[in-house]
């Protein structure tokens, strides 16, 4: 997260070479982190909700992030994240 109430998106692979988008933020609130997950996994989980805008629920590096479509509660995406180096 940046103090600009934009988000850092960055994915890396042998095959593609790295790619990072900056996202603006409807609200942002909490401390900075930094958290690594397979991008399959949110690709997967973003497929299948049909709205614009989402919420993203983080509550530590190391803990797993939510995901739902900001006007549907009834669905609700979990992702665990996973140890990097560096």
């Amino acid at each position: 997260m940046r103090e600009d109430s934009t988000i850092e998106i960055s994915s890396s692979s042998s095959e593609l070479g790295k790619v990072t988008e900056e996202l603006n933020t409807y609200s942002l609130t909490g401390e900075s982190l930094r958290i690594s997950f397979n991008s399959k996994y949110m690709l997967d989980a973003l497929k299948v909700m049909d709205s614009e805008k989402i919420v993203i629920g983080f509550t530590g590096a190391m803990q797993p992030i939510i995901l739902r479509p900001e006007e549907d509660h009834g669905l609700l995406q979990l992702i665990l994240p996973y140890r990097t180096t560096g």
